[in-house]
């Protein structure tokens, strides 16, 4: 992603592009997606077109934001700004749910955080990849082993996934996805060991642990 300036403003934007003809129906998907959504953590779309060598492009609002697991490193953030982040979280997924539509691809790296303090906000990437493959560590057991389009059950427990490892600096289920847990078994129980070593007991915690 690159970061172009307007010559009338001086907007800054962010400028996406296809690495060959070959990424540019990601980068359409991506366009119809952001461009029919109307919520706070998704950016808007400015213009796309193709370039002069059949690459895809989009510029859309630039996200000053840092990934989610930087900003939940164990110990250094607030349980009730911890549940502040998870809470929008949910709220985009049940509006993408009820526009008909999933992420597909929900993971730290597709998720960053604006702003400072007590001032966060969520913000999501690559929207319109719900017809790509999900990517193995975030995505839920029976998805990996079915080929089927993405529902919000997959969302939401690539939503726990990043926050208990955001949380706790592990991923809840050792060696997944190699190890698979079976469909639908019980999540695993956190462990004082993966808990922030500031509140090892604190009920803020707590309460963001039970997803």
């Amino acid at each position: 992603m690159l970061e172009v300036e307007r010559l009338s403003g001086g907007q800054r934007r962010a400028l996406k592009l296809a690495h060959d003809r070959s990424c540019s129906s990601a980068i359409f998907a991506e366009v119809e997606a952001l461009s029919a959504l109307y919520h706070p953590a998704v950016p808007r779309v400015d213009a796309c077109g193709i370039d002069e060598e059949g690459r895809a492009w989009l510029v859309r609002e630039p996200i000053d934001g840092r990934a989610l697991d930087d900003v939940l490193a164990k110990g250094t953030t607030d349980p009730q700004l911890a549940r502040a982040l998870l809470d929008q979280g949910l709220d985009l997924l049940l509006y993408l749910d009820a526009q008909g539509r999933c992420h597909g691809d929900i993971k730290p790296a597709n998720v960053l955080v604006e702003g400072e303090g007590g001032d966060l906000r969520l913000r999501v990437l690559d929207l319109g990849a719900e017809a790509d493959v999900m990517t193995p560590m975030y995505a839920p057991p029976e998805r990996l082993a079915e080929e089927r389009p993405p529902r919000l059950s997959d969302d939401l427990f690539a939503l726990a996934v990043s926050f208990w490892q955001g949380l706790s600096g592990a991923h809840p289920y050792p060696g997944f996805p190699a190890e698979l847990p079976p469909a639908g078994a019980p999540g695993p129980e956190p462990s004082s060991a993966g808990r922030p070593a500031s509140s090892p007991e604190g009920p803020g915690f707590a309460a963001i642990y039970d997803f």
